[in-house]
């Protein structure tokens, strides 16, 4: 009878043993699947946040392309207008200085005659 009892007892810690261990991997398998799972959380967290980096990144670089776009535009107009202000300035100062060649021309032609005329005078 004490080596039924043993047997018995033995058999008890054989199951004891196997339910100990089913019970063991059960609760490894569940702080393994939650790792997993927060683990594949933190991933789809950071691919979300990459995602919204890269955005603000084209946002930015696209406000800095235009604003360069625009502010090469101004400069480029700005640049025609000053050559076409540099041709109306040459334009007109050819004018003025027409105007006192002519002017001066004319004195000298306007003092020849009256030179011939005073000489032919005497």
């Amino acid at each position: 009878e004490s080596f039924a009892r043993w047997e018995e007892m033995s058999r008890e810690a054989v199951k004891m043993r196997v339910r100990l261990r089913r019970c063991l991997q059960r609760m490894t398998q569940r702080q393994l699947a939650s790792a997993f799972y927060d683990w594949a959380d933190k991933v789809v967290a950071k691919k979300e946040w990459e995602a919204k980096l890269s955005k603000c990144q084209r946002f930015v670089s696209t406000m800095l392309r235009k604003g360069l776009h625009e502010s090469f535009a101004r400069w480029e107009e700005m640049s025609r207008e000053a050559v076409k202000m540099r041709v109306r300035l040459r334009r007109c100062l050819q004018r003025m200085t027409q105007r006192q060649l002519a002017s001066a021309f004319y004195d000298w032609a306007d003092k020849v005659v009256a030179k011939k005329e005073w000489e032919a005078k005497l």
